[in-house]
């Protein structure tokens, strides 16, 4: 009985030992993975938030007043991010639908762009819980040989297996707070992306339903845009707007006007 229980003790000694390098390999992934999602939320911020400049409330009033043939315009110069505009685009170009199918489609397009963002969240969530896990086994597995060797008088074996645990704790440790911050900054703007586009596509939908059936018709009513950008004339340059359908200035069915949230001195919504 005694030989099977060293057996076992050799066995799961062997195991224990044969992953250290494995969870070596893997905290210095995680570290490069760290530094690589650091560098995604600060180039996300020039490209995307930055950029994220739409005032909702005047937003809204302008889906709701602005005429049907000036809408692509208004969610082109709306200062959300293109894929919004581009599902705002695409609901509106598709508002010929039936109730139940246009709802379904921008619950789709709505479950899509969360889903898309999502994915990035849990992928920092999952490191951040992670880390520290992989650290502290990279800081259990060297101390039970270093604890041996120690009581048999070997300080330096005691040591090395000491200084490879405090190394992995640390790295896990701070590995696992980056990835917590760059998972919550995520979150609170991907939460304020979100709800703008919710606000923004919900209000879409009820000015589609109020509109007469002729407006209801694609007909050529937004023949010029495609995702909320202008297509290109027959020579290769862009088709430009009519003055109304720059924000800054006033639509006809608008008396007081939709600033741009661009020039608006006002900051984006958070």
């Amino acid at each position: 009985m005694g030989d099977v229980l060293v057996q076992l003790q050799n066995a799961l000694h062997v195991i224990s030992q044969a992953v250290l390098y494995p969870v070596i390999v893997l905290l210095l992934a995680m570290v490069c993975y760290a530094l690589f999602s650091v560098g995604s939320v600060v180039v996300e911020f020039a490209r995307e938030r930055r950029h994220f400049t739409v005032v909702i409330p005047k937003f809204l009033r302008a889906i709701k007043e602005t005429p049907v043939a000036e809408m692509p315009a208004t969610i082109a110069h709306s200062g959300l991010l293109f894929e919004q505009r581009d599902v705002l685009q695409t609901v509106f170009e598709n508002r010929d639908l039936d109730e139940e199918g246009l709802w379904a489609l921008a619950k789709r397009l709505l479950v899509g762009e969360k889903a898309r963002r999502q994915k990035v969240v849990s992928r920092n969530d999952a490191v951040a819980k992670l880390a520290p896990m992989v650290g502290l086994m990279g800081t259990l597995i060297p101390l039970g040989p270093g604890i041996v060797a120690f009581g048999r008088g070997d300080g330096t074996v005691m040591a090395q297996a000491m200084l490879v645990a405090f190394d992995t704790t640390v790295t896990g440790l701070i590995v696992a707070a980056v990835m917590f911050v760059m998972a919550r900054v995520r979150k609170r703007w991907y939460a304020s992306y979100q709800a703008s586009l919710e606000a923004a596509v919900t209000t879409l939908l009820e000015r589609i339903g109020n509109m007469p059936e002729d407006q209801r018709s694609t007909g050529g009513s937004d023949k010029g845009w495609v995702n909320g950008r202008a297509r290109t004339a027959s020579n290769g340059a862009p088709e430009q707007p009519t003055a109304s359908a720059v924000l800054g200035s006033a639509p006809a069915s608008s008396p007081g006007g939709f600033d741009s949230p661009v020039a608006t001195a006002e900051g984006g919504h958070e």
